[in-house]
């Protein structure tokens, strides 16, 4: 097993429970309306609309709705409403293949991003392997445990490379364009950085002045979000 998984495959049900509970601990904006249950799917197991650790979703401009299936090493795609529609993965090292997916986003064109160990690898909506980036490493474009990915309206990739202590920015093809960050507690530092958030409207902790696109970073070991505008 490698020794940077931050948690065994069982435990990841619990911490995605976690990080739902803590965010139950943001103060809501103003005028904000209580979230309303509205449906629920999915059971324990592999067949179709079934998962084992479910470890990120998202959702496409079409209202899609994307889980990325974790121990099932697949992610699967739902209607907004829960219809089962496809799947596409299994366990390996080779294109549109998973070892440990962790999270995944769409763009504004629909295409699925997810970050799978040391690699990104992106799709179209139906699951068509597209392209992929990434090595073990800690150059440009080379990651250490990659946990967490967020494309913004221009279509740009973020990817919390988080045993780098680091956010690493890439265009849509995956081109590398800049990288912030460094091991440590203060503004702008990390301390096992875990997922991040592209969004003009967002709630944080900790601030940092942003005048344009912005973004959230959750760090498993500090408790916190921090606030950020995307380095150019």
């Amino acid at each position: 097993m490698d020794s940077r998984k931050p948690f065994s495959p069982a435990g990841t049900a619990v911490l995605a429970g976690l990080l739902l509970g803590f965010s139950a601990f943001l103060p809501a904006p103003v005028g904000a309306q209580p979230p309303i249950y509205i449906t629920q799917w999915g059971s324990y197991g592999s067949g179709d609309g079934q998962f084992i650790n479910p470890t990120g979703v998202t959702t496409d401009p079409a209202g899609d709705v994307y889980v990325m299936d974790g121990s099932n090493q697949r992610v699967q795609k739902f209607t907004g409403t829960g219809t089962y529609l496809t799947k596409w993965g299994s366990y390996g090292s080779g294109n549109g293949e998973f070892m440990y997916p962790l999270d995944l986003t769409a763009d504004g064109a629909g295409d699925v991003y997810v970050v799978d160990y040391d690699r990104i690898q992106k799709f179209t909506s139906t699951g068509t392997y597209l392209t992929q980036w990434g090595s073990p490493g800690r150059d440009n474009s080379q990651f250490d445990f990659p946990t967490g990915v967020a494309t913004d309206a221009a279509g740009n990739v973020y990817v919390v490379d988080q045993y780098n202590f680091r956010i690493q920015k890439f265009t849509d093809t995956g081109s590398y364009l800049t990288q912030w960050g460094a091991f440590g507690t203060g503004n702008g530092e990390f301390n096992r950085p875990a997922a991040v958030s592209a969004s003009l409207v967002y709630l944080s902790h900790r601030k940092i002045p942003a005048q344009a696109w912005n973004f959230c970073v959750r760090e498993a070991y500090d408790y916190r979000w921090q606030n950020q505008e995307s380095a150019e």
